[in-house]
């Protein structure tokens, strides 16, 4: 997933430094797409996450540099600005046991005009995500960039499927 998220950022934003890419990731966990990140050459990152257990795990991996207790709905999320970020990145979270459909425009708010949104989607999950996505896009909020099957985690779990499918969305804020 960070490969795509990468890949991602240096097409949209080829003149903007890594360092200088703002970017929020959602449903933090123990922080360990962070510490992915920052080997990529991402060292602005902010998390958000429902759980302050968790969020204090993901501080231990000293990447982040705000953290926000909140859960990823509808609702305006406390303590993020419209357009605050470049980049929004989320994985094993877009799924309806976390969050539904409507938060794709929370995600959006938080995103930059022209920013990206990268996320994963359990595939069980995605017929309901799906009608979503394509409204977003028909609406022109924003724009598919990229659709991807990537390996699933590396850890082995037979409980896990081998690959999930990963989603780039260019957020286009109308004027």
């Amino acid at each position: 997933m960070v490969e795509v998220f990468d890949i991602t950022i240096q097409e949209a934003m080829p003149d903007k430094p890594k360092c200088e890419v703002r970017i929020m990731e959602m449903g933090v966990g123990t922080g360990l797409l962070g510490l992915e990140l920052k080997k990529k050459g991402y060292t602005n990152l902010d998390a958000l996450h429902v759980s302050h257990k968790m969020l204090d795990e993901a501080k231990k991996k000293g990447v982040y540099t705000k953290l926000i207790c909140s859960n990823l709905t509808e609702k305006r999320t406390p303590g993020i600005e419209d357009g605050e970020y470049n980049a929004l990145i989320l994985s094993g979270v877009v799924a309806l046991v976390y969050i539904k459909p409507l938060a794709f425009h929370e995600m959006m708010r938080v995103v930059s005009n022209g920013g990206i949104i990268c996320f994963d989607v359990l595939t069980k999950d995605i017929p309901d995500f799906r009608p979503a996505m394509i409204e977003l896009e028909k609406q022109g909020l924003w724009t598919l960039i990229k659709e991807e099957q990537v390996p699933h985690y590396s850890i082995e779990d037979s409980a896990l499927p081998k690959s999930t499918p990963v989603f780039a969305f260019k957020v286009n804020h109308k004027e």
